[in-house]
């Protein structure tokens, strides 16, 4: 069996740890590839976009690679071995450094660390679990009928030809690509972006006489990036959050909302709508608690309800100040439901700079599959793609009718960032040892253990010096 992983991020390090620790207690384990093009945690470290690797992680450090270390699925021996393998104390005993070391963690609160710290411990994981790394971009994704197995083609750059290889499986992990800019305009980022112009935005800033910033969305993202401002000490610069909410909601952690992330029972007893609106009230339009203290603490900063309908570039009304044009976004209603009110015309925001942060496109990755599969991912077909994601997180059901393709979807697309129907905690950071254990719960059954478990009761003999 062949398992191929595309990114090498925290799910993959969770995936590729758990693999390990399986190979250890005596398990038969597929072989796994990992296809990265830069390096292990690359999105984290501050220096290929999304962070600059200063923010903290959003959340506890204890909700590592192997949370909540169920000992149902593989045995208490494997996740005996994740806590002690790969676990965040382990990593931080074993290789930490300054706020990592592991008495300077638990002395300071055991605090969330630095997204580059946190990409530091996905490296770690992954070193240590020895799996397979291919340094290649994957370019394309497609499935052999005849042979019953996915072709992952891939590139590792300009001097190299395409490759393409067979798996009975691929784990699609990220946050997937930005969504459509609202205008080409070097003043206007998106959530990736931003944190690789920094000093290009700064620099328009700079050069307006009455410099203004807008961030558009209402969610951790948007936090995160109006958090940087806060941090950088930028206080007299006027900073307007819009978002389609009714203001920006706080996200903190509780027992009662945090157990949702890893209790299966009470997911799947609740209604379809009540997980949606728990989704969207933690998922996605929520600031976490740290951050919004410290937006609270900034006096330039305001938030505004609206939809932004479009960005433009209008003429700047004074002639040889700042910029030629100027940037306005079109404020109108949020959108209502079908059926509901039209949206009325809220006016216009002008800014030196936008920083759209709306989100990213989970669905990107239809665009790796070949042309006969991407209707079914189409906008119309999603909520079908994603009521009908299996046990292990794959995309399941069958192929809508009028397509070249027809009868069930192949099995083995694992698409944990859409497989929200099986546990909140699949498209983010909150339960990484339950996403790893849904996933590899299809290449590796009890059976297939070719190894004694260790006994519970062991002799030890203890050397006084």
């Amino acid at each position: 069996m062949r398992l191929a992983v595309i990114g090498g991020g925290p799910k993959a390090a969770a995936i590729a740890a758990k693999v390990r620790a399986l190979a250890v207690a005596g398990y038969q384990i597929p072989e796994l590839v990992i296809f990265e093009p830069i390096a292990p945690g690359a999105a984290w470290t501050g220096v290929n976009g999304y962070t600059d690797g200063i923010q903290p992680l959003c959340t506890l450090a204890e909700r590592d690679f192997g949370f909540p270390y169920d000992r149902t699925t593989f045995g208490d021996n494997v996740a005996s071995i994740m806590l002690a393998e790969f676990s965040w104390q382990r990593f931080c005993v074993a290789e930490g450094i300054n706020d990592t070391l592991y008495a300077n963690w638990v002395v300071q609160g055991r605090q969330p660390p630095a997204h580059s710290d946190f990409a530091t411990y996905i490296a770690s994981a992954i070193r240590k679990s020895q799996v397979r790394i291919r340094a290649e971009q994957v370019t394309n994704l497609d499935y052999d009928f005849n042979n019953q197995k996915w072709i992952v083609t891939s590139h590792g750059g300009s001097n190299q030809p395409p490759f393409s290889d067979s798996f009975d499986g691929v784990v699609v992990t990220g946050s997937g690509g930005s969504l459509p800019p609202l205008l080409n305009d070097p003043r206007v980022c998106d959530g990736y972006s931003f944190w690789t112009n920094l000093q290009q935005i700064l620099g328009f800033l700079r050069a307006d006489p009455t410099p203004s910033v807008g961030i558009i969305g209402s969610g951790g993202v948007a936090g995160a990036v109006a958090h940087w401002f806060v941090r950088e000490g930028i206080k007299d610069i006027p900073i307007t959050v819009i978002g389609s909410q009714a203001t920006l909601y706080i996200r903190v952690s509780t027992p009662f909302e945090d157990r949702l992330f890893s209790d299966d029972a009470t997911w799947s007893a609740l209604a379809p709508h009540v997980r949606d609106s728990f989704l969207e009230r933690l998922g996605r339009g929520v600031v976490w608690d740290y951050v919004m203290r410290r937006l609270g603490d900034a006096r330039n900063i305001r938030y505004r309800s609206a939809y932004v309908r479009s960005l433009m570039q209008v003429p700047n009304p004074v002639p040889g100040q700042g910029f030629p044009t100027i940037l306005r976004a079109e404020l109108v209603d949020p959108p209502a439901p079908p059926g509901g009110p039209l949206q009325v015309p809220r006016g216009y925001l002008d800014a030196t700079v936008f920083i759209d942060c709306r989100g990213f496109n989970a669905w990107n990755f239809a665009s790796l599959l070949s042309p006969d599969f991407r209707p079914h991912f189409d906008r119309v077909n999603q909520p079908s793609v994603t009521a009908n994601i299996d046990y292990s997180l794959c995309v399941s059901g069958h192929f809508p009718s009028g397509l070249k393709v027809s009868g069930p979807f192949p099995e083995g697309l694992h698409v944990p960032m859409l497989a929200s129907v099986q546990g909140p905690a699949a498209p983010n950071l909150m339960a990484l040892g339950w996403m790893s254990d849904r996933i590899l719960s299809r290449y590796i059954k009890r059976w297939q253990i070719i190894a004694h478990w260790i006994p519970r009761e062991m002799t030890y003999t203890y050397i006084y010096a």
